[in-house]
């Protein structure tokens, strides 16, 4: 798998929805099953999908916020 720092904006905002995609079906399988290796996987595809989020750089952040109008100067 490639390090966050190589992936483009684009790539890496996939690659966080599909951490929290897994996360979601993960958990979900946890509700039903009570299977501690499911909260496991959901809680290690949620830390994997924190750790991406901490890679956007500045710029995106801050395009991210314009995008919302969150962006205060």
């Amino acid at each position: 798998m490639k390090n966050h720092d190589d992936f483009s904006a684009q790539e890496l905002e996939l690659h966080i929805k599909h951490c929290g995609d897994l996360m979601k079906s993960a958990m979900a399988r946890y509700e039903l099953s009570g299977c501690l290796g499911d909260r496991g996987e959901a809680d290690g595809w949620r830390m994997a999908m924190e750790r991406a989020i901490a890679a956007r750089g500045p710029a995106q952040v801050i395009a991210m916020e314009n995008y919302k109008g969150l962006y205060v100067r």
